[in-house]
This record gives structure tokens, C-alpha cells and sequence, in this order.
């Protein structure tokens, strides 16, 4: 799903990823969510294949955790990540539900609203950040140039989910340089 503002070039891609209504990304859409667990995979949106064009420019990506992300063997080392067709750690890298941030302590599947990679600089990299130019190319190098359409998705690695719901967001504006 997209809201879109044509007037000014701003687009934003919403996809929903419900542990219970998702199917895995490929042509079996019988695999998925079968009643009781979500096993290790790619999957789709869950409000609809969500598809971002050849020629964005996404410049910021976050989502919000509405139901707390769980294994089902309260292990809790299901491993998540967010991204999409090709690259699917673009915007959070393989990350497992149990362990909090490291700098912030947040559990980054739990309940709450979180940010990505894209559109989050690491500022500390130099804590001078002198001007404008340096602080606008930290945002930049976060920023991702699209070649092709590519799917949103959510991946999961290493154990089974049997619950959580997340609504992810990604802004991005059309460039008009096509592959």
C-alpha cells in the first residue's frame, strides 16, 4: 500500500507484517503461517505485495511494533530482518528477538515505535559534525537508489514465530532515473 503526495514527489510504501496471515515470498502460497507457528523465511506484506519502483530514491524507513514479536519455543532467538527482494537486511539487520540494543537497551521487536538503517545516521562517527555538508552526507550515505521494483519484506532465520505484528513505513521520492 502507498500514500502518495504527487505534488511534491513524496511517496510512502506501508506494509503489514502479521505473524498469523503471512505466506511465504515465492510461488507456493500454501507455505506460511499454518495455525500454531511462522516458519524460517521470506514473506510478503500481509495488507498486499508492497512494491517500491525502479528509479526511488528511499530516503527513510521505520516501523512500529504492535504485538510483540515471540518464538515458539520461548527460546526467543528467532532472528528477524527487514528489507526487501535482493537485499532483505536493508533496513535492520538479522536480529534476534530477545536481545535489546546495545546502545539504547530497547528490545528492537518489542512493542513501540523504532527506526532503521535508512534515513538514521550514525552521528557519533564524528562528534564535531562542523557543518551542514558533513551532517547532510552522513543522512545521504544512508539513503538507497533503487535499480528494479523491489518487494518489501520480512525475513525470518533460525526458529519459528508463533506471534507479533508490525506496520513498517519506508518514504521515498521518484527520481525519474530509470534502469
Amino acid at each position: 500500500m502507498a500514500r502518495n503526495n504527487h505534488m511534491n514527489n513524496k511517496f510512502l510504501a506501508v506494509a503489514e507484517f502479521d505473524v498469523t496471515k503471512m505466506t511465504l515470498q515465492s510461488d507456493d502460497s500454501t507455505a506460511g503461517w499454518d495455525g500454531s507457528v511462522l516458519p524460517v523465511g521470506s514473506y510478503s506484506a500481509t495488507n498486499g505485495k508492497c512494491v517500491i519502483p525502479d528509479g526511488a530514491l528511499m530516503t527513510k524507513a521505520y516501523y512500529v511494533v504492535h504485538t510483540t514479536f515471540s518464538d515458539d519455543d520461548a527460546t526467543e532467538n528467532a532472528e528477524i530482518e527487514l528489507g526487501y527482494t535482493g537485499t532483505t537486511d536493508a533496513f535492520v539487520l538479522e536480529f534476534d528477538i530477545q536481545t535489546s540494543d546495545a546502545d539504547t537497551g530497547i528490545d528492537i521487536w518489542d512493542a513501540g515505535a523504532h527506526g532503521t538503517k535508512v534515513g538514521f545516521p550514525a552521528l557519533g562517527a564524528d562528534g564535531a559534525h562542523d557543518t551542514n555538508a558533513e551532517v547532510a552526507a552522513l543522512y545521504a550515505a544512508t539513503w538507497i537508489k533503487l535499480t528494479a521494483d523491489k518487494e518489501l519484506l520480512m525475513t525470518v532465520t533460525d526458529d519459528q514465530l508463533d506471534a507479533g505484528f508490525m506496520t513498517l513505513y519506508v518514504e521515498y521520492v521518484l527520481t525519474g532515473d530509470l534502469s
